[in-house]
C-alpha cells in the first residue's frame, strides 16, 4: 500500500456537499498510481472480439463477480474491525458515531453492499487455474503494457468517478491487518478534523466512511488467491444523495442468462498514450489450451488488423488441459 500523507485539514464545505468534497479531497491525496509490470486480462472468446472491435473493456459491478467470496472477504474484514472498535470503545466518539451507522448501513439488506466495478488482471499469462477459472474452451489472455505511463493510468473512462484507480491486491493477512490499521488511523483523523453544522455526524461523513472502506474491501483477497497476482482498476461512481448514480449514460446493461449485469467502459486515455490513444494498449495475446490454434491465429489475424492493432504479438500456451 502506498504510503500516507496524514492530515486533518478538512476541505471548506457547506452541508450537502461534505461527502463529495471529503472523497475529492480523499482521493487526490492517495491518487498515487503504482508503476505496474506488464499485466495480462483472461476472458473468452466473444469477449476477446467485442474488445477488440470496440476499444473497450468492460469493468463488471462487484456483486457480479465469478466469486462473490471474493467481496466478502474484505467486508468481513472491515464488519469485524469496526465492530471491536466499536463495542470497546477504542476511538474517540465522534469516529465512533461514524463507525456506528457505517456498520448499520454494511449489515442492512437495502444498502449497496460495495458499489464499485473492477476489470482484473494478472501477472502471469499464462496460468492454468486462470485459463479455468475466467476464459474457457477457448480462451485467451490479452497483455497490456504499458498500463501506467508517468504514474498516470492508460485506461478511463466518462463515467462521473468517485474513484478511478489501479490496485494491486494484497493476499497476506498481516499485511492486510497493518493496512487497515493505518487506514482507519487516517480516517479517525479525518472524521475528528471534519466539521459542519457544528459537532452533529452528518449522513455525508457516514457516507464518505462508507466508500472509502468500500473501496479498500476491493484491494484485498484470500491468500488462497495468492498465485494469480491479481491487479484491478477500480471504479466507484459518483452518486447523489438518494443513492443515484449521478449519470448513467456510460453504463452498459447486459442480460445473463435470466439477470441484468450492469458494466462500466473503460477507454484508452488519449491524454496518457498520445498518438496511439484511440487504441487499446495491447502488446500480445495468448491463446489458451484447447484453442485450434491454426483457425485461431487467422481470425485473430484479422481482427487485429480490422482494428488497428498492428504489431500485437499471438503467442500459444503450452499448458496440456483436457477439454
Amino acid at each position: 500500500m502506498p504510503k500516507r500523507t496524514k492530515s486533518t485539514k478538512s476541505p471548506k464545505v457547506v452541508q450537502g456537499e461534505l461527502g463529495i468534497a471529503l472523497g475529492r479531497e480523499w482521493m487526490q491525496r492517495h491518487a498515487v498510481v503504482p508503476q505496474a509490470p506488464p499485466l495480462f486480462h483472461y476472458t473468452g472468446a466473444a469477449a476477446i472480439r467485442g474488445i477488440l472491435q470496440s476499444g473497450r473493456l468492460w469493468a463488471s459491478g462487484a456483486q457480479y463477480m465469478n466469486d462473490w467470496m471474493e467481496v466478502v472477504y474484505g467486508y468481513d474484514i472491515i464488519m469485524n474491525g469496526l465492530r471491536e472498535l466499536v463495542e470497546k470503545n477504542k476511538v474517540l466518539s465522534r469516529a465512533r458515531a461514524v463507525f456506528q451507522d457505517v456498520l448499520r448501513l454494511m449489515e442492512s439488506p437495502e444498502s449497496p453492499f460495495i458499489d464499485a466495478y473492477f476489470v482484473a488482471f494478472c501477472e502471469k499469462g499464462n496460468l492454468l487455474s486462470q485459463w479455468r477459472a475466467y476464459a474457457g474452451t477457448q480462451g485467451f489472455a490479452i497483455e497490456f503494457d504499458p498500463l501506467v505511463i508517468d504514474r498516470e493510468l492508460t485506461l478511463t473512462t466518462h463515467a462521473p468517478a468517485r474513484n478511478l484507480r489501479l490496485a494491486k491486491i494484497e493476499y497476506d493477512p498481516r499485511q492486510q491487518a497493518k493496512n487497515f490499521r493505518e487506514l482507519i488511523e487516517e480516517l479517525c483523523a479525518t472524521i475528528e478534523g471534519t466539521r459542519s453544522g457544528g459537532d452533529s455526524v452528518s449522513p455525508e461523513l457516514v457516507e464518505f466512511t462508507r466508500m472509502v472502506l468500500s473501496a479498500w474491501a476491493a484491494t484485498v483477497k484470500h491468500p488462497g488467491f495468492e498465485e494469480e497476482q491479481e491487479w484491478r482498476v477500480i471504479f466507484q461512481p459518483l452518486i447523489t444523495a438518494e443513492e443515484k448514480y449521478l449519470s448513467t449514460s456510460e453504463f452498459v446493461v447486459r442480460l445473463e442468462g435470466l439477470e441484468f449485469v450492469t458494466h462500466v467502459e473503460f477507454m484508452p486515455d488519449a491524454k496518457v498514450l498520445g498518438k496511439r490513444g484511440h487504441l487499446l494498449p495491447i502488446k500480445s495475446i495468448v491463446c489458451g489450451p484447447n484453442v485450434t490454434m491454426r483457425t485461431t491465429n487467422r481470425a485473430l489475424e484479422i481482427l487485429l488488423r480490422n482494428n488497428g492493432y498492428e504489431g500485437v504479438e499471438i503467442k500459444r500456451s503450452e499448458i496440456p488441459a483436457r477439454s
